[in-house]
């Protein structure tokens, strides 16, 4: 199975991180709530490099909105 190269894990963890945040506008556009889901990414060996949770992609949104109430 071919798959995307990247130069270093630090690309790998921003293109997760990007597709994350894609596939977390499009769930929630549709009116579905991804809880539990993840985007991994997994070296030709298939082992796991780098995975970003839709949980903490909430986190975050919660933490921004939370700041521009505030003034931050």
């Amino acid at each position: 199975m071919g798959g995307l190269v990247f130069p270093d894990l630090d690309a790998v963890r921003d293109e997760c991180r990007r597709s994350a945040e894609d596939l977390w506008k499009d769930a929630l556009s549709r009116g579905e709530a991804p809880v539990g889901w993840a985007v991994r990414a997994r070296d030709r060996r298939g082992d796991i490099v780098a995975t970003v949770d839709f949980s903490d992609l909430q986190r975050a949104s919660a933490d921004l909105h939370q700041r521009s109430q505030s003034g931050i």
